[in-house]
């Protein structure tokens, strides 16, 4: 007897239940298991939601890879964005995270969890018992991609996660025979000579971080640019080559001996490599991928470029580290110059070979893999290793146009309905099965020349989304396929989302917006509408129908779909979901230079005034201790105002971590008027342009008087009072 099918919507996490079971069947016979990732319905996104550069960056991947709804989860993450210790991150992150993906239903599809910026890359696992005394080279550091990857024995307080040889998913080699490659599946078993087993093993889940926008990170901008370039790059077959840089220096020697070999099996595939002397390949414009090992580096005065898809990864000790200040090119500059995944150490590795790529990285690429799959086959203890970029660029795989024969895409369908997935792999690759997702969900598959029958009336009225994916056959088992619409009218229910104004002009920061919604159904009316970015609600109207206005800065910037669901008095098979809603967020103007009346004297130092003290200018380079140092205690009010210059235009943004009553005004305009009874991060975007500007911060002193003030477009610096100026009167 056909199992009744799982649905998801923000509709159902509200009520607290699944809504509705009814019938969907496979008319097929027995069919073969999964054996790889890499498409959309496999990614469990992961976005601070009280961040603006965390959630324009979603936004836009969201876009870009078609990212289910039921895939995102906007997380209230109020801890630090940089280091966290272990348990904060085991009860407070991975253990959520994990458990909200079970709740969801998607534990059997989801073999990624990627997370965009601002969330801590640093693991700090001192605190972790350990049963025997580690040596340095096994530190208690660990990257939150690492961690992610090894997250059942991390959650489960084992420290295999960091010996050198603790991936199983990793594709060994003979001396001089090159590896096969596999895809990925997270229920896989693995045992520890990285033989994929019938049963049991030790399985993991390949992670990425989309970006990091602090510290010695990328601008918003940036990430979102390498993104898009790596998303254009699937399925391109790109021209070029893969360049292996050789040097003298130990960061280099660990591995090149591997190099030539490398070359050869990439060539043997279809593909081109060479090895160059040096750092970086010079005046290069072809660098499909690259492996270099130094401490510093500059892609600018190479004058290489990096083609859209490139995987770029460094071996040196620090490039993982995105504290400002530090020694070492960052990883970012990788990102900066356009790299689609890239790699690198969060703390002192000592140059064990195991904990980086190994040159085959490049190998698996080019054979079809998604740069996840490569970078994690490609690498044996990767628990130090901070990934960022996009994880299921895929350059090399095929694509799978599918198409669904006995619906048409927009089309209104009731009762039963049946339909027939066909298409194929580009160049006549086999396709193994089919996979059908409604809402995100996987809801079953069948053989190729079969098909499925799906009873409608186990859905709610209104707007769905079914994605038919084509399997191809092992080893690599690509995954693509095609997303249509349907409009479920068993009920004759319906509701409508739109908006004021023109249809597609884009939303403004600090420009109120305002949604209306309007259900119309027989019998019982709604008893409200929740509209919703993705899982995350936006707002609610009472009854049938409303308006709702907000301001549009709480979507962040970018390309925004917002849902409207009317949760129906009878229960789950009542509620009623609108299409989506394609919103264009854009950030406000750029506030203009500051302007002093004539004749104003400026003196160094931001200016600090404090209840009945006089006032003094601060001479600190941070701000940390300056209310401290003052002697500004609990119950007092004080403001700030300093004077600072950028050099070019752009969106800005203040980190300000306190447990203080403050507001934040940039050129006497409110951004920010927050309260913490602990020390927890403001994240505040100001447009700026070209210019002098001006920084207040006023508030009152809870209990304690801590402060610390980040600032910048490309990364964040620490922000130093004594930089700034003030009008001396």
């Amino acid at each position: 007897m056909p199992q009744p099918p799982r649905r998801f919507s923000p509709g159902r996490i509200l009520r607290g239940a699944l809504v509705g079971a009814g019938l969907l069947f496979a008319t097929c016979g027995a069919l073969p298991q999964a054996r790889a990732g890499g498409s959309a319905e496999s990614v469990f996104l992961v976005v601070n939601e009280r961040s603006w550069s965390s959630l324009s960056i979603a936004n836009h991947y969201i876009r870009l890879r078609d990212i289910p709804a039921s895939n995102v989860f906007y997380l209230d993450w109020q801890d630090d964005n940089e280091r966290i210790d272990s348990e904060t991150c085991r009860t407070k992150l991975l253990k959520p995270v994990f458990a909200e993906i079970r709740r969801r239903g998607l534990h059997d599809h989801i073999d990624y969890v990627v997370y965009s910026a601002d969330f801590p890359w640093l693991i700090d696992c001192t605190d972790d018992a350990t049963l025997e005394i580690m040596p340095p080279v096994l530190a208690p550091q660990a990257s939150l991609t690492g961690v992610t990857f090894f997250h059942e024995w991390f959650v489960n307080r084992q420290n295999d996660y960091r010996f050198f040889k603790a991936n199983g998913y990793y594709r060994p080699f003979a001396d001089k025979a090159a590896p096969s490659s596999q895809g990925f599946r997270s229920w896989f078993g693995w045992n520890e000579e990285g033989r994929l087993l019938e049963a049991g093993g030790m399985g993991y889940t390949l992670s990425a971080m989309l970006g990091v926008t602090s510290g010695r990170g990328n601008s918003t901008g940036e990430v979102m640019q390498a993104l898009t370039a790596a998303v254009k790059a699937d399925y391109s077959k790109p021209v070029g080559k893969m360049y292996y840089a050789k040097s003298d220096d130990i960061r280099s020697t660990t591995r090149h001996d591997l190099f030539p070999l490398a070359v050869e099996a990439i060539k043997n595939e279809g593909a081109d490599a060479e090895i160059v002397e040096g750092t970086l390949p010079s005046n290069r414009p072809d660098v499909l991928g690259l492996m270099t090992g130094t401490a510093e580096f500059s892609m600018l005065d190479s004058r290489c470029k990096l083609r859209p898809g490139a995987i770029a990864e460094n071996l040196t000790s620090l490039s993982g580290v995105m504290y400002e200040p530090f020694g070492q090119t960052p990883i970012s500059e990788f990102v900066r110059g356009g790299a689609a995944l890239t790699a690198g150490p969060i703390y002192e590795p000592f140059a064990v070979p195991d904990k980086f790529a190994n040159p085959y990285i490049q190998l698996h690429y080019v054979r079809g893999c998604t740069a996840a799959e490569a970078y994690y086959q490609a690498t044996h203890g990767p628990y130090q290793m901070l990934v960022l970029g996009d994880p299921l660029c895929k350059p090399w795989a095929r694509p799978a146009p599918v198409a669904l024969e006995g619906i048409r895409t927009g089309e209104t369908v009731a009762g039963l309905i049946r339909f027939v997935p066909t298409g194929g792999f580009e160049g006549g690759a086999p396709v193994s099965r089919f996979e059908l997702y409604i809402d995100g969900l996987l809801y079953n598959k069948c053989l190729p020349g079969e098909g499925w029958i799906l009873d409608t009336r186990a859905l709610p009225d209104g707007y769905h989304e079914l994605r038919a994916m084509a399997i191809g056959k092992e080893p690599l088992e690509w995954r693509a396929g095609s997303i249509t619409s349907l409009v479920v009218a068993n009920r004759q229910a319906q509701l409508t989302l739109s908006r004021d104004g023109e249809k597609d002009a884009p939303l403004k920061w600090g420009v109120p917006a305002v949604l209306k919604a309007a259900a119309s159904q027989e019998g019982a009316p709604p008893v409200g509408i929740i509209i919703m970015q993705g899982t995350r609600r936006i707002g609610q109207i009472i009854g049938a129908s409303g308006e709702l206005r907000f301001d549009p800065r709480m979507l962040g910037v970018g390309p925004v779909r917002l849902q409207a669901f009317a949760l129906g008095a009878a229960g789950g098979k009542s509620d009623v979901v609108s299409a989506p809603l394609e919103l264009y967020v854009e950030p406000s103007d750029p506030l203009p230079t500051y302007t002093i009346e004539g004749g104003a004297k400026f003196a160094p130092g931001a200016l600090l005034t404090a209840g009945k003290k006089p006032a003094r200018a601060l001479e600190s380079q941070a701000f940390t201790d300056c209310l401290r140092e003052a002697q500004v205690g609990a119950g007092e009010s004080f403001e700030i105002t300093g004077m600072f210059n950028v050099e070019e235009d752009g969106v800005y943004q203040f980190h300000l971590r306190h447990a203080l009553q403050l507001e934040v005004l940039v050129d006497d305009q409110l951004l920010s008027d927050a309260e913490h009874a602990r020390f927890t991060i403001d994240y505040v975007p100001v447009p700026l342009a070209t210019g002098l500007h001006k920084l207040t911060l006023r508030g009152k002193v809870l209990k304690q008087p801590g402060l610390d003030v980040r600032f910048g477009l490309r990364g964040l610096r620490v922000m130093s009072p004594a930089s700034m100026s003030h009008v001396a009167k």
